[in-house]
């Protein structure tokens, strides 16, 4: 999800009994909602996240339990600094976690439009950058030929 997606998500908007994350239009850099599966080591974070912020309709909160506000990022950014640096990550940004997500979706064989459904890109070519086509191009051919018997 984009920054702004986060820092806005609600309780409300998380589905545990279906494994989705809505992300509303109105949050949505498309403008358009989206559903985003959860996995199942997600939703044992998120639902060890709501023990401790449950009493708020906010998903995350500043550490001194306040919601993010969208049009002051400043909270957000001191936190992943702190994470950063305790990881030696420190040219990391923050869309880079984005980015890497999509990558390893790819490199794992997800498919093309599922990654675009789930990044909420609007068009194919945003999601093209994550895949290589020269390695796909080498499994689609080693598939054909497990298929054919000489």
């Amino acid at each position: 999800m984009r920054h702004g997606e986060l820092i806005t998500l609600r309780w409300q908007d998380i589905d545990f009994d279906n494994n989705l994350i809505t992300v509303r239009e109105e949050i949505a850099k498309s403008k358009k909602t989206r559903k985003i599966p959860i996995s199942s080591s997600l939703r044992r974070l998120l639902l060890e996240q709501k023990l401790k912020t449950g009493h708020s309709g906010m998903v995350f909160l500043t550490p001194e339990g306040i919601p993010y506000s969208p049009n002051n990022p400043s909270a957000l950014k001191r936190c992943f600094t702190t994470a950063r640096k305790k990881t030696d990550l420190l040219d990391l940004r923050f869309h880079d976690l984005r980015h890497t997500a999509a990558t390893r979706m790819a490199e794992n064989g997800a498919s093309i439009i599922a990654v675009k459904e789930i990044c909420g890109h609007s068009d194919i070519k945003t999601t093209m950058q994550y895949f290589h086509p020269d390695k796909s191009l080498k499994e689609a051919v080693e598939i054909l030929g497990g298929l054919i018997q000489v």
